[in-house]
């Protein structure tokens, strides 16, 4: 099951899917497309005297045409109930060991830590490969057929950080796009990760503010913030029109159920009758 809707922010038009698939997992994915912003130069193709002047900050997409290089940065708000409202956040970190001497021809294994968030202040991560961790909601009081607590996970695709000064003025007032997740206590007045009106407000408005008192995350109704961000160099395929740039986040069951949940599901040629069959 897919429920789409689009919304058309400038010159951008998004394609923004909640998908619902047969295994438990929620997928949200944000398709950019539309038209890019672009500027007027004169140079036709590279090589021209003014080429290198005019592609400093974007690309030649079509003569006399640059696109500009820019970024985007959407905020998923996830308010998680795993199994009731008491839920708390852990980071999975897989941690590599060295084996001991003579023990056996491996020299090295790695095994997983958990390390649990308090407080929505010490709440803030970064994606890592060199570092990598698994992201988990869930629930203490609650567990499986085999005794583990019953969870979600949050696994993320590709990401990126903001490339702009920490000054600059847009990075100033979009100040959730630092991390790639926020963990919160449910308020239902904090609604939007820049705050109400960040083009009209101090820096700082939104995440920054609400997560600087240091409130308790563990067994509470809590609120996932998933930073989606991809940096966007135009090419000549993107004119005149931007194909679909696909980016997204999956919610995936872990230890939430029992076995597979699939394993009922019947194979798609089972729906098709067969010729003839009423």
């Amino acid at each position: 099951l897919v429920v789409r809707y689009i919304a058309t922010v400038g010159n951008y038009d998004y394609v923004l899917d909640w998908v619902f698939d047969q295994k438990g997992s929620i997928t949200y994915r944000a398709g950019a497309s539309g038209i890019d912003s672009v500027k007027g130069v004169k140079a036709r193709r590279l090589g021209d005297v003014t080429s290198a002047q005019d592609t400093a900050w974007g690309s030649l997409i079509s003569p006399g045409r640059v696109g500009i290089n820019h970024d985007h940065f959407l905020s998923v708000r996830l308010d998680l109930d795993v199994d009731g409202t008491s839920n708390m956040f852990a980071r999975n970190v897989l941690v590599p060991q060295k084996l001991p001497p003579q023990a056996n021809r491996r020299t090295s294994i790695w095994t997983t830590k958990e390390e649990v968030a308090r407080t929505d202040s010490e709440a803030k991560f970064r994606l890592s490969y060199e570092h990598p961790a698994m992201w988990h909601v869930m629930n203490m009081s609650r567990k499986n057929a085999t005794g583990y607590p019953v969870s979600y996970m949050i696994h993320p695709r590709g990401n990126a950080l903001p490339l702009m000064d920490a000054d600059d003025p847009a990075a100033s007032r979009a100040q959730f796009a630092q991390y790639h997740l926020w963990v919160t206590p449910y308020a239902p007045e904090e609604r939007y990760a820049a705050g109400d009106y960040p083009n009209q407000s101090p820096p700082g408005q939104g995440l920054p503010a609400w997560t600087s008192h240091s409130r308790n995350i563990q067994g509470e109704d809590i609120v996932l913030w998933y930073t989606m961000g991809f940096h966007h160099v135009p090419s000549s395929e993107d004119w005149p029109v931007y194909n679909l740039g696909w980016h997204e986040v999956t919610l995936t069951p872990y230890n939430f159920f029992d076995r597979n949940p699939a394993l009922d599901v019947p194979p798609a040629w089972s729906e098709t009758p067969a010729p003839g069959a009423n």
